[in-house]
């Protein structure tokens, strides 16, 4: 009977992982006006922990759950090893998350546009470069993750059975003024991953003040208050 119920059980968590690499998945985005971007990305395997050990004795439990902590660990070094990310950091927490964060530039990319006009500047962002930002990631190399429509449409379909919740928090330069999809909250947008596999593009724009337009204001109100008072000192 134990053999049994141990096959399942390793039936059901590659089933998991194998369709979507994780349980619950949180993502957070921040790009800066210098198009450098922060993010960190956090993995919550805890629902895997909490189903192993309903199938295992208190002895086998925290045998098991010190191989899954060690599996965790190994995932950080993975990823601090072949990552390109700048600043780069990867810690596991004692509720079975790994979390991974680091810094990006978005300078060359064709996904982010800023355009400079009077008297705002505009930034434009395509957030479905999140999936090359998320394939780039390897939590395990066994995983070999892939995000795109297909696969992402895959695991909405199995989001309901295993309660998953794949959230993505956007934040902008300025204030964000059009979001394609999400909610907007000020300078952020907070965005359903499922959403995004719905269209080709899905963008977010934000705009702030152009401070050379705020300076060049200034500079005229000077010059004229100049003209005037020596015009009044002539008179």
């Amino acid at each position: 009977m134990k053999q049994i119920k141990l096959f399942f059980l390793v039936f059901i968590l590659f089933a998991i992982i194998f369709v979507s690499g994780c349980i619950n998945m949180e993502v957070n985005q921040k790009i800066n006006s210098d198009s450098n971007s922060e993010i960190e990305i956090v993995y919550d395997l805890s629902a895997i922990a909490g189903i192993s050990s309903q199938f295992e004795s208190d002895l086998e439990q925290q045998e098991s759950m010190s191989d899954f902590n060690e599996n965790l660990s190994q995932a950080c070094t993975e990823f601090n090893e072949k990552t390109d990310w700048k600043n780069a950091k990867c810690i596991t927490t004692d509720d079975y998350k790994i979390i991974m964060s680091g810094e990006i530039s978005l300078k060359d990319s064709p996904d982010f546009k800023i355009t400079r006009s009077i008297p705002f500047i505009t930034y434009r962002y395509d957030v479905k470069n999140i999936y090359t930002i998320l394939s780039d990631v390897n939590v395990s190399e066994d995983q070999g993750q892939d995000f795109s429509d297909e696969s992402l449409l895959e695991t909405k379909s199995m989001s309901r059975l295993f309660n998953m919740e794949w959230k993505y928090t956007l934040e902008m330069p300025g204030k964000i003024t059009k979001a394609d999809v999400g909610e907007i909250k000020d300078n952020k947008v907070i965005i359903d991953m499922f959403d995004l596999a719905e269209e080709d593009h899905v963008y977010v724009e934000s705009q702030e003040l152009n401070l050379l337009w705020n300076l060049g204001v200034i500079a005229i109100i000077i010059g004229i208050v100049a003209i005037i008072l020596i015009l009044k000192g002539r008179m």
